[in-house]
């Protein structure tokens, strides 16, 4: 993240159990899969919890697949969903990758979309990143959107409604 904290992240282990106004809810039970075959790594998580006062019963899921491609590069895809009674859930559909074009050269990109109950405008983020880097010199860039309606109740988002431009170059002259 060119030396910044994350803004987003599609799952976050640590928001299953904790209510949105941060209670603890106990979780009744689950399981997990997770694995490598040749290029393709992956996961599987699903748990349930108990319903509190306020807070209904609802089972948390997250499947992640990804693909190496070559030694610097990949791609992958994400998907979560908080599923409680009565139409009451948070899905988040996301795409990620890496690409390296030369041995200094990395382009990385995400997206991500939310569906959540009563939220539909600008419920998607995304990222785009660049970096160039030799012994003389060091060009970065990037461009971040994140809609005023993103919302993964599985993850995290440090602000909502932000579009952020951030562009760097450093030259190393050796004498």
């Amino acid at each position: 993240q060119l030396g910044r904290t994350p803004r987003a992240i599609g799952f976050h282990s640590r928001r299953i159990g904790v209510s949105a106004d941060n209670r603890e809810v106990p979780i009744i039970g689950g399981g997990r899969l997770t694995g490598k075959i040749g290029p393709w790594s992956g996961g599987v998580l699903s748990l349930q919890t108990t319903s509190i006062a306020g807070v209904a019963s609802a089972n948390h899921s997250v499947v992640r697949l990804r693909r190496d491609l070559g030694s610097r590069s990949s791609f992958g895809m994400l998907f979560t969903n908080r599923e409680a009674g009565g139409g009451d859930h948070n899905r988040t559909y996301g795409v990620d990758g890496r690409w390296a074009i030369t041995p200094q050269t990395t382009v990385d990109g995400w997206w991500m979309q939310t569906a959540t109950p009563g939220l539909d405008d600008a419920s998607w983020a995304g990222e785009v990143r660049f970096e160039h880097a030799t012994p003389q010199w060091l060009v970065k860039g990037s461009a971040l959107e994140i809609g005023e309606d993103f919302n993964p109740e599985l993850g995290f988002v440090n602000r909502t409604g932000l579009r952020a431009y951030h562009g760097e170059a450093m030259w190393t002259p050796y004498p």
